[in-house]
């Protein structure tokens, strides 16, 4: 270990000593990119968990198999070649990360460790081999790993998989994927999908399932058998109508279908009851059916970027709503009902054709964001708001001058009034000074009684 700097030696050192069962090399631990990996670390025989992540290893050498207690080893951000192929000889790992090491197609032998979850992010895969079905009792499998979400939740949670192919360049979804009936969450954004299989329908554990930033114009049927799916996301695709399965899908909380080519929402859409979320921006939509007022559990409803040319009246019976965003339609003007609306907090409506604002937007007591980019709107409410104070719309810290947000003469108009205060004492304060020294002043200018009186010879 000469080429080693001292404190990592006696790091490692520190660690045979306590016994420890972890042990963490990583540049962002020790700040020096390790060439090789130390022969001293092959001595910890009752290390489970080895983190090399972001160093410089070129090659694995056989002294790796003596760890046969790993559980855990993160190589990612190195340089290996294939000599990592060794480590399919430690069966006992549950979690290895290769993130920017494999260069080519997924090696098959992974599949030798039964139990294994891989990191494989960024690798830009082609094809996932058949031998990945094999892999039964896998707990991770990321080929992008989400680092908002800790490693431990998983080793602890082997109920959890989260199959993450993200940013690959798939165009098929291979069928021994869905023979992994234990998957939650999907993660097949930012390949070159053109279609998803019929097997899809087999992994009935989903909860989210993520098909964003692909050339999918369609779902196939068996869809709505993923009767347990909370979040679907289909963004940036090229559907041209929401496709009837999804109507099915009943726990959906969750539906994403920002940038296609949709040009109506059909009514079936009413039947996802659960639906809290939905995001319909930057489409063809030129209205919305009646129906829709049927999600009594929407909160966040999302509409930006349409062909909308008037407000649909329906929409105030949606009082649930929290989030509504009309940016960049095409309307006009607004209804007095809009003040329906009582939860409403944030309310975007920039980048319309509005010719003015109903008097009733001011009773929506909870609003705590308004945007517009009219200025002569803002003006007028701004003076209306002067004139004839109300309670506020939003609050100084929510303010943002670029995208307006009406209220900075809602808070200037509240701080008259402690100024008007101020100024008030400071004059009862100065009439009460300038009394004490006007009969002080004349306590020194009045004889008092006693000099008043002669003086007797």
């Amino acid at each position: 270990m000469s080429d080693i700097p001292t404190y990592i030696q006696v790091k490692i050192q520190e660690a045979k000593n306590k016994q420890l069962k972890e042990l963490d090399l990583s540049y962002e631990s020790t700040y020096y990119q390790l060439q090789i990996i130390p022969d001293a670390i092959f001595e910890l025989e009752n290390l489970e968990t080895l983190i090399l992540r972001n160093n410089d290893i070129q090659e694995i050498s056989e002294g790796i198999l003596k760890l046969q207690k790993l559980k855990i080893l993160d190589l990612m951000e190195n340089e290996l070649d294939e000599s990592f192929e060794i480590l399919s000889q430690l069966q006992n790992l549950i979690f290895l990360g290769l993130t920017w090491n494999v260069n080519e197609d997924l090696p098959s032998w992974f599949a030798n460790i039964p139990q294994l979850g891989l990191d494989l992010s960024e690798e830009r895969l082609t094809e996932i081999p058949k031998e990945i079905k094999k892999l039964q009792n896998i707990t991770l499998l990321q080929i992008w790993w989400d680092l908002s979400e800790p490693l431990s939740t998983w080793i602890h949670y082997p109920e959890k998989l989260n199959l993450n192919l993200r940013n690959n360049q798939l165009i098929e979804l291979p069928n021994s994927i869905t023979k992994l009936t234990n998957i939650n969450r999907l993660y097949l954004n930012f390949n070159d999908l053109t279609e998803l299989p019929e097997s899809i329908g087999n992994l009935t554990n989903l909860i989210e399932l993520d098909v964003s930033y692909n050339q999918l114009d369609s779902l196939p049927e068996s869809i709505e058998k993923l009767t347990k799916l909370s979040q679907l996301y289909l963004t940036s695709n090229q559907f041209t109508a929401i496709p009837e399965s999804i109507s099915k899908l009943t726990q959906l909380t969750q539906l994403h279908l920002t940038s296609n080519e949709l040009t109506e929402v059909p009514e079936y859409l009413s039947n996802l009851s659960n639906l809290t979320k939905l995001d319909l921006s930057d489409n063809q939509i030129e209205n919305l059916p009646e129906t829709i007022t049927k999600l009594t559990n929407l909160k966040q409803l999302y509409l930006m970027s349409n062909q909308l040319t008037e407000f649909p009246a329906f929409i105030i019976e949606m009082i649930n709503l929290t989030e509504l965003n009309l940016r960049d339609n095409q309307l006009t003007e607004l209804p007095d009902s809009i003040a329906n609306l009582i939860n409403l907090t944030q309310l975007d409506l920039r980048d319309n054709p509005l010719r003015s604002l109903p008097d009733s937007i001011e009773d929506l007591k909870d609003l705590t964001d308004l945007y517009l980019s009219n200025e002569s709107l803002k003006k007028s409410l701004l003076d209306k708001k002067i004139e004839q104070p109300q309670p506020e719309i939003a609050k100084k810290e929510n303010i943002k001058q670029s995208e307006v947000d009406v209220k900075t003469n809602i808070t200037e108009n509240k701080k008259s009034k402690p100024v008007k205060l101020i100024i008030l004492v400071a004059i009862a304060g100065i009439i009460v000074i300038a009394g004490s020294m006007a009969v002080l002043f004349k306590q020194q200018v009045e004889p008092t009684p006693e000099q008043s009186q002669p003086k007797s010879n």
